[in-house]
Formats: C-alpha cells, structure tokens, sequence
C-alpha cells in the first residue's frame, strides 16, 4: 500500500519478506526439506552437492576468498571493475544471463530481481516441477564448472556451448539410469529379491554383468537406504568376456 493505493510489487516484497522470516525460524527444517528433495532427484551426486554448496553460501567466489584473506583478484574474470560475489555470479554477470538463456529452461532475468539467488533455487527445489529441478541443477553445475575454467585456467568457454554440455550430461545420465532401472525391475522375481535396502543412512553399491549379441555389459548403481539411485554407470565391451 502505497499512499493508499494497493501496488503488486509491495504485496510481492510483503509476501517474500514474511517467507525469510518464517525459513529463518526453522532453518533446520527447511535445510532437511531441501536436501530430502534433492536426493530423490535423478541427477548426479556431484549436482546434488553443488546445489547444496550453493544453499550453504559455501561458494569459493572471489570476495569471499578475499574476505577470507586469500590473496586472489576480486573482479569478475568476464565484467571489469565488478566484485565477484554469489549473486553476481549465479545471475547479474552479462555471461551468466546468456548462460540461463541459452538452457533449456530459457531463463531471462530482469534488471530489478526481487529475491537472492538462494531463496530462488530453493523455491525452484520445492515448488517447481520435477524435470524442471533437474536441469536447474545441471545448469547450475555446468554453470560453476565454466566459471571455475575462467578463474583457474583462465578458459572463456562460450556460454552457448557450455549450455550444450549440460544437456547432454544431463540426458546421458537419465539414459543410464533408466537403462539400469529398467533391467532391475525386469528380473526374475527369485533375481529381484536378493537386493534388499542397506541400513539407515548407508549405501549399497550392486554390480550386475550381461551377455548379449554386443558383447558383456556391467552396470553399476548405488542406492541409498530408501532405494533412491545415487549414482549409476554402464559399459560395454566386446568380445567373449568383459574385463
């Protein structure tokens, strides 16, 4: 209410303010809530952790090295004279906006956002559909990957091609995991049986070998105490015997 006039945007920034004020209150809760999330999303392990390091603020940027006392450049490797913080890295930086853009989720960001990066991420996780997460995630890590050949090998990947990267790592990841899905759920019922769920908070690694006209194939999947794929890996080799 402005001047006794109703404003969406106040209404908006009302909304959001009483949200933080309600995530601060019961952080642990909703840090359990996230991560419950993220673990039953099919990305890989090393996405899910850099979502996680992203919530934590725990990423390595150059101001907060600095603040650290690392003796480190402070700018952005791509925008002269601008700090390199969280918020600058994830959206306000002209590369990371074409980056989000040239996805496959097609984000364009406005001038004026009215939220960090970090309540955003977290209501994408919560909120958003499921195959939506997922490539957020992707995109994420495939983002942090580029930036870190910009800072430490000083490797200007173009934000298009990076963005063809993470679509086909995600996608050759789903396409592993489904395929291994899918020959688990189609064994014998005597076969399926054996696996059973490994205790709470442990993982269980399982190996699984076939022979086809192709020759051998092993895959390898880690599952967590509530049979949610970790992580997952196939290969082929030709020939009698697989090595």
């Amino acid at each position: 209410m402005v001047d006794g006039f109703f404003m969406v945007k106040s209404a908006y920034r009302c909304i959001k303010d009483w949200q933080r004020r309600d995530m601060a209150g019961s952080s642990s809760v909703g840090s359990s809530l996230v991560w419950k999330y993220l673990r039953k999303l099919n990305i890989l392990p090393r996405q899910a952790h850099f979502i996680w390091r992203i919530l934590c603020k725990a990423i390595p940027t150059w101001q907060r090295l600095w603040n650290w006392g690392v003796a480190c450049p402070l700018w952005c490797p791509r925008c002269d004279g601008v700090v390199e913080c969280l918020e600058h890295l994830m959206w306000e930086c002209s590369w990371s906006r074409s980056f989000w853009f040239a996805s496959p989720l097609g984000i364009m960001w406005g001038s004026d956002n009215q939220e960090d990066f970090c309540t955003w991420l977290t209501g994408m996780i919560l909120e958003a559909l499921v195959d939506v997460v997922e490539w957020v995630c992707g995109s994420c890590y495939g983002f942090g990957r580029a930036r870190n050949l910009a800072c430490f090998e000083g490797k200007l990947v173009d934000a298009g091609i990076a963005a063809i990267v993470v679509v086909h790592e995600v996608q050759e990841y789903q396409k592993v995991r489904a395929s291994l899905q899918t020959r688990y759920t189609s064994l014998p019922t005597s076969a399926s049986t054996i696996w059973q769920f490994p205790p709470r908070g442990k993982a269980e690694l399982n190996v699984d070998d076939d022979q086809g006209s192709g020759g051998w194939t092993r895959g390898v999947v880690i599952q967590n105490d509530e049979g949610s794929v970790l992580a997952a890996v196939e290969r082929t080799w030709g020939g009698l015997c697989g090595g």
